[in-house]
Protein backbone atom coordinates (compact mmCIF):
# COMPACT_ATOMS: atom_id res chain seq x y z
CA UNK A 1 0.00 0.00 0.00
CA UNK A 2 1.07 3.65 -0.49
CA UNK A 3 1.81 5.75 2.63
CA UNK A 4 2.92 9.39 2.85
CA UNK A 5 6.23 9.45 4.68
CA UNK A 6 8.10 12.37 6.23
CA UNK A 7 11.72 12.27 7.20
CA UNK A 8 13.11 13.89 10.31
CA UNK A 9 14.91 16.47 8.18
CA UNK A 10 11.64 17.47 6.49
CA UNK A 11 9.92 17.79 9.89
CA UNK A 12 12.76 19.96 11.20
CA UNK A 13 12.58 22.04 8.06
CA UNK A 14 8.81 22.54 8.41
CA UNK A 15 8.67 23.08 12.16
CA UNK A 16 11.53 25.59 12.22
CA UNK A 17 9.15 28.24 10.85
CA UNK A 18 6.89 28.21 13.97
CA UNK A 19 9.44 28.63 16.77
CA UNK A 20 7.57 31.44 18.56
CA UNK A 21 8.11 34.07 15.87
CA UNK A 22 5.32 35.74 13.90
CA UNK A 23 6.06 35.67 10.19
CA UNK A 24 4.90 38.67 8.22
CA UNK A 25 3.16 36.47 5.66
CA UNK A 26 0.49 35.42 8.19
CA UNK A 27 -0.46 38.98 9.06
CA UNK A 28 -3.40 40.69 7.44
CA UNK A 29 -2.93 43.96 5.61
CA UNK A 30 -5.15 46.29 7.69
CA UNK A 31 -4.58 49.33 5.52
CA UNK A 32 -6.41 47.82 2.54
CA UNK A 33 -9.91 46.33 2.86
CA UNK A 34 -9.94 42.58 2.08
CA UNK A 35 -11.55 41.92 -1.26
CA UNK A 36 -11.44 38.11 -1.39
CA UNK A 37 -10.08 35.08 0.43
CA UNK A 38 -6.74 35.32 -1.43
CA UNK A 39 -5.68 38.23 0.84
CA UNK A 40 -5.10 35.75 3.70
CA UNK A 41 -1.59 34.28 3.40
CA UNK A 42 0.00 31.57 5.44
CA UNK A 43 3.58 30.54 6.07
CA UNK A 44 5.65 28.16 4.03
CA UNK A 45 4.84 25.52 6.59
CA UNK A 46 1.12 25.62 5.92
CA UNK A 47 1.71 25.46 2.18
CA UNK A 48 4.12 22.56 2.50
CA UNK A 49 1.73 20.78 4.83
CA UNK A 50 -0.99 20.87 2.19
CA UNK A 51 1.35 19.50 -0.47
CA UNK A 52 1.38 15.80 -1.09
CA UNK A 53 4.64 14.17 -0.11
CA UNK A 54 6.23 11.64 -2.43
CA UNK A 55 4.69 8.24 -2.08
CA UNK A 56 6.77 5.08 -1.69
CA UNK A 57 5.86 1.52 -1.03
CA UNK A 58 7.31 0.27 2.27
CA UNK A 59 6.49 -2.75 4.34
CA UNK A 60 4.28 -2.26 7.35
CA UNK A 61 6.36 -2.50 10.51
CA UNK A 62 6.10 -1.43 14.14
CA UNK A 63 9.08 0.91 13.84
CA UNK A 64 7.57 2.70 10.85
CA UNK A 65 4.20 3.05 12.63
CA UNK A 66 5.96 4.45 15.69
CA UNK A 67 7.86 7.03 13.65
CA UNK A 68 4.65 7.87 11.79
CA UNK A 69 2.80 8.45 15.07
CA UNK A 70 5.60 10.65 16.39
CA UNK A 71 5.48 12.64 13.16
CA UNK A 72 1.71 13.03 13.47
CA UNK A 73 2.06 14.19 17.08
CA UNK A 74 4.64 16.77 16.06
CA UNK A 75 2.31 17.92 13.27
CA UNK A 76 -0.55 18.21 15.78
CA UNK A 77 1.60 20.27 18.16
CA UNK A 78 2.63 22.49 15.28
CA UNK A 79 -1.03 22.89 14.29
CA UNK A 80 -1.92 23.88 17.85
CA UNK A 81 0.87 26.46 17.81
CA UNK A 82 -0.47 27.78 14.53
CA UNK A 83 -3.99 28.05 16.05
CA UNK A 84 -2.57 29.94 19.05
CA UNK A 85 -0.71 32.32 16.74
CA UNK A 86 -3.89 32.77 14.73
CA UNK A 87 -5.86 33.63 17.91
CA UNK A 88 -3.20 36.15 18.95
CA UNK A 89 -3.33 37.79 15.54
CA UNK A 90 -7.11 37.89 15.66
CA UNK A 91 -6.91 39.72 19.00
CA UNK A 92 -4.48 42.18 17.42
CA UNK A 93 -7.00 42.66 14.61
CA UNK A 94 -9.73 43.49 17.17
CA UNK A 95 -7.37 45.92 18.88
CA UNK A 96 -6.50 47.60 15.60
CA UNK A 97 -10.16 48.17 14.79
CA UNK A 98 -10.22 50.31 17.98
CA UNK A 99 -13.95 50.54 18.57
CA UNK A 100 -13.40 52.83 21.55
CA UNK A 101 -11.88 55.54 19.38
CA UNK A 102 -14.86 55.28 17.04
CA UNK A 103 -17.22 55.65 20.00
CA UNK A 104 -15.30 58.74 21.15
CA UNK A 105 -15.56 60.19 17.64
CA UNK A 106 -19.30 59.54 17.60
CA UNK A 107 -19.68 61.20 21.02
CA UNK A 108 -17.77 64.28 19.87
CA UNK A 109 -19.88 64.43 16.70
CA UNK A 110 -23.05 64.13 18.79
CA UNK A 111 -21.84 66.97 21.05
CA UNK A 112 -21.15 69.07 17.95
CA UNK A 113 -24.68 68.39 16.70
CA UNK A 114 -26.07 69.42 20.09
CA UNK A 115 -24.12 72.70 19.93
CA UNK A 116 -25.46 73.36 16.44
CA UNK A 117 -29.02 72.67 17.62
CA UNK A 118 -28.52 75.09 20.55
CA UNK A 119 -27.28 77.76 18.13
CA UNK A 120 -30.32 77.17 15.93
CA UNK A 121 -32.60 77.56 18.97
CA UNK A 122 -30.88 80.83 19.90
CA UNK A 123 -31.29 82.09 16.33
CA UNK A 124 -34.96 81.10 16.46
CA UNK A 125 -35.45 83.05 19.71
CA UNK A 126 -33.67 86.04 18.15
CA UNK A 127 -35.97 85.85 15.14
CA UNK A 128 -39.03 85.81 17.42
CA UNK A 129 -37.74 88.91 19.26
CA UNK A 130 -37.09 90.65 15.94
CA UNK A 131 -40.57 89.80 14.70
CA UNK A 132 -42.14 91.23 17.88
CA UNK A 133 -40.03 94.40 17.46
CA UNK A 134 -41.15 94.72 13.83
CA UNK A 135 -44.81 94.30 14.88
CA UNK A 136 -44.40 97.09 17.46
CA UNK A 137 -42.77 99.32 14.85
CA UNK A 138 -45.61 98.65 12.42
CA UNK A 139 -48.14 99.63 15.08
CA UNK A 140 -46.16 102.81 15.80
CA UNK A 141 -46.04 103.60 12.06
CA UNK A 142 -49.81 103.07 11.79
CA UNK A 143 -50.34 105.55 14.66
CA UNK A 144 -48.04 108.06 12.94
CA UNK A 145 -49.88 107.56 9.62
CA UNK A 146 -53.25 108.18 11.32
CA UNK A 147 -51.87 111.36 12.96
CA UNK A 148 -50.55 112.53 9.59
CA UNK A 149 -53.94 111.92 7.97
CA UNK A 150 -55.61 114.00 10.69
CA UNK A 151 -53.09 116.79 10.17
CA UNK A 152 -53.57 116.68 6.42
CA UNK A 153 -57.34 116.96 6.89
CA UNK A 154 -56.84 119.92 9.25
CA UNK A 155 -54.56 121.63 6.69
CA UNK A 156 -57.16 121.08 3.94
CA UNK A 157 -59.87 122.57 6.14
CA UNK A 158 -57.58 125.54 6.89
CA UNK A 159 -57.01 126.05 3.16
CA UNK A 160 -60.77 126.00 2.53
CA UNK A 161 -61.33 128.52 5.32
CA UNK A 162 -58.61 130.82 3.95
CA UNK A 163 -60.11 130.61 0.46
CA UNK A 164 -63.57 131.42 1.85
CA UNK A 165 -62.22 134.45 3.77
CA UNK A 166 -60.37 135.67 0.66
CA UNK A 167 -63.59 135.48 -1.39
CA UNK A 168 -65.44 137.46 1.27
CA UNK A 169 -62.63 140.04 1.33
CA UNK A 170 -62.83 140.41 -2.46
CA UNK A 171 -66.59 140.94 -2.28
CA UNK A 172 -66.13 143.62 0.37
CA UNK A 173 -63.49 145.39 -1.73
CA UNK A 174 -65.79 145.25 -4.75
CA UNK A 175 -68.58 146.85 -2.75
CA UNK A 176 -66.20 149.58 -1.55
CA UNK A 177 -65.13 150.29 -5.12
CA UNK A 178 -68.77 150.55 -6.21
CA UNK A 179 -69.44 153.01 -3.41
CA UNK A 180 -66.45 155.11 -4.44
CA UNK A 181 -67.64 155.13 -8.05
CA UNK A 182 -71.06 156.30 -6.95
CA UNK A 183 -69.53 159.04 -4.84
CA UNK A 184 -67.37 160.23 -7.69
CA UNK A 185 -70.53 160.46 -9.85
CA UNK A 186 -72.22 162.50 -7.18
CA UNK A 187 -69.19 164.81 -7.02
CA UNK A 188 -69.29 165.32 -10.81
CA UNK A 189 -73.04 166.03 -10.83
CA UNK A 190 -73.04 168.32 -7.84
CA UNK A 191 -69.94 170.41 -7.09
CA UNK A 192 -71.86 172.45 -4.62
CA UNK A 193 -72.91 169.40 -2.73
CA UNK A 194 -69.34 168.24 -3.06
CA UNK A 195 -68.01 171.38 -1.45
CA UNK A 196 -70.51 171.16 1.35
CA UNK A 197 -69.68 167.58 1.90
CA UNK A 198 -65.98 167.86 1.24
CA UNK A 199 -65.14 167.54 4.86
CA UNK A 200 -67.41 164.54 5.19
CA UNK A 201 -65.85 162.92 2.12
CA UNK A 202 -62.34 163.59 3.36
CA UNK A 203 -63.31 162.07 6.65
CA UNK A 204 -64.75 159.09 4.85
CA UNK A 205 -61.63 158.83 2.71
CA UNK A 206 -59.53 158.76 5.82
CA UNK A 207 -61.80 156.09 7.20
CA UNK A 208 -61.49 154.18 3.92
CA UNK A 209 -57.70 154.48 4.08
CA UNK A 210 -57.70 153.11 7.57
CA UNK A 211 -59.93 150.30 6.40
CA UNK A 212 -57.63 149.66 3.43
CA UNK A 213 -54.67 149.56 5.79
CA UNK A 214 -56.60 147.11 7.90
CA UNK A 215 -57.40 145.08 4.80
CA UNK A 216 -53.71 145.17 3.81
CA UNK A 217 -52.80 143.92 7.25
CA UNK A 218 -55.36 141.17 6.89
CA UNK A 219 -53.93 140.30 3.46
CA UNK A 220 -50.43 140.16 4.90
CA UNK A 221 -51.72 137.94 7.67
CA UNK A 222 -53.39 135.69 5.10
CA UNK A 223 -50.17 135.57 3.07
CA UNK A 224 -48.23 134.63 6.19
CA UNK A 225 -50.78 131.92 6.90
CA UNK A 226 -50.46 130.67 3.34
CA UNK A 227 -46.68 130.55 3.74
CA UNK A 228 -47.15 128.63 6.99
CA UNK A 229 -49.47 126.21 5.21
CA UNK A 230 -46.90 125.75 2.45
CA UNK A 231 -44.18 125.14 5.04
CA UNK A 232 -46.41 122.59 6.75
CA UNK A 233 -46.99 120.96 3.35
CA UNK A 234 -43.24 120.73 2.73
CA UNK A 235 -42.79 119.30 6.24
CA UNK A 236 -45.50 116.73 5.50
CA UNK A 237 -43.78 115.83 2.23
CA UNK A 238 -40.46 115.38 4.03
CA UNK A 239 -42.18 113.23 6.65
CA UNK A 240 -43.76 111.13 3.93
CA UNK A 241 -40.32 110.61 2.35
CA UNK A 242 -38.94 109.65 5.77
CA UNK A 243 -41.79 107.16 6.21
CA UNK A 244 -41.06 105.70 2.78
CA UNK A 245 -37.38 105.27 3.64
CA UNK A 246 -38.37 103.57 6.89
CA UNK A 247 -40.74 101.27 5.01
CA UNK A 248 -37.93 100.37 2.59
CA UNK A 249 -35.62 99.67 5.56
CA UNK A 250 -38.33 97.43 7.08
CA UNK A 251 -38.65 95.57 3.77
CA UNK A 252 -34.88 95.06 3.68
CA UNK A 253 -34.98 93.72 7.25
CA UNK A 254 -37.75 91.30 6.25
CA UNK A 255 -35.71 90.13 3.25
CA UNK A 256 -32.68 89.62 5.52
CA UNK A 257 -34.85 87.56 7.90
CA UNK A 258 -36.06 85.42 4.98
CA UNK A 259 -32.47 84.87 3.84
CA UNK A 260 -31.47 83.85 7.39
CA UNK A 261 -34.38 81.39 7.46
CA UNK A 262 -33.11 79.88 4.18
CA UNK A 263 -29.59 79.56 5.69
CA UNK A 264 -31.05 77.76 8.73
CA UNK A 265 -32.97 75.41 6.44
CA UNK A 266 -29.74 74.63 4.52
CA UNK A 267 -27.97 73.91 7.84
CA UNK A 268 -30.75 71.49 8.80
CA UNK A 269 -30.36 69.71 5.45
CA UNK A 270 -26.57 69.52 5.99
CA UNK A 271 -27.12 67.99 9.46
CA UNK A 272 -29.48 65.40 8.02
CA UNK A 273 -26.91 64.49 5.35
CA UNK A 274 -24.20 64.24 8.03
CA UNK A 275 -26.38 61.88 10.11
CA UNK A 276 -27.00 59.75 7.02
CA UNK A 277 -23.23 59.55 6.41
CA UNK A 278 -22.67 58.46 10.04
CA UNK A 279 -25.30 55.76 9.68
CA UNK A 280 -23.70 54.59 6.44
CA UNK A 281 -20.28 54.41 8.17
CA UNK A 282 -21.74 52.36 11.03
CA UNK A 283 -23.37 49.93 8.59
CA UNK A 284 -20.10 49.63 6.69
CA UNK A 285 -18.13 48.85 9.88
CA UNK A 286 -20.74 46.29 10.94
CA UNK A 287 -20.56 44.63 7.51
CA UNK A 288 -16.76 44.54 7.70
CA UNK A 289 -16.87 42.98 11.17
CA UNK A 290 -19.36 40.32 10.02
CA UNK A 291 -17.14 39.51 7.06
CA UNK A 292 -14.09 39.14 9.31
CA UNK A 293 -16.07 36.85 11.65
CA UNK A 294 -17.17 34.70 8.73
CA UNK A 295 -13.60 34.45 7.42
CA UNK A 296 -12.34 33.49 10.89
CA UNK A 297 -15.03 30.79 11.10
CA UNK A 298 -13.98 29.46 7.69
CA UNK A 299 -10.35 29.31 8.80
CA UNK A 300 -11.29 27.41 11.97
CA UNK A 301 -13.33 24.94 9.92
CA UNK A 302 -10.38 24.46 7.56
CA UNK A 303 -8.08 23.71 10.50
CA UNK A 304 -10.57 21.16 11.89
CA UNK A 305 -10.85 19.48 8.49
CA UNK A 306 -7.07 19.25 8.27
CA UNK A 307 -6.88 17.67 11.72
CA UNK A 308 -9.53 15.17 10.70
CA UNK A 309 -7.62 14.32 7.51
CA UNK A 310 -4.47 13.78 9.60
CA UNK A 311 -6.29 11.58 12.15
CA UNK A 312 -7.89 9.37 9.45
CA UNK A 313 -4.61 7.63 8.38
CA UNK A 314 -3.74 7.15 12.04
CA UNK A 315 -7.06 5.41 12.71
CA UNK A 316 -6.65 3.31 9.59
CA UNK A 317 -3.21 2.16 10.67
Amino acid sequence: MTINTFTSEQNDQHTSTYDGEKPSKCLVNYNDAPTDNQSWKVTNYEKSELEVAPTVTTPKSAEFIKTRRSDLKSIKVTTQKFAENYNLRFKELCKRINIKSLEADYKSQYARCRVLLADMQQNKDGFAARESTIVEREKYLEIIAADLELRIQAAEEEDERIAFEASQRNEKLKGIRDCLDEREGLLVLGRSALRTREADVSQRENHAKTREDTIDDVENTLLAREATVKASETALISRESTIRTREEAIKKCEEAIESEKDVIKNKKDALRLYEANLKYTENRLQTKEERLNSEMTNRKLAVLEREQTVDVPDAAS
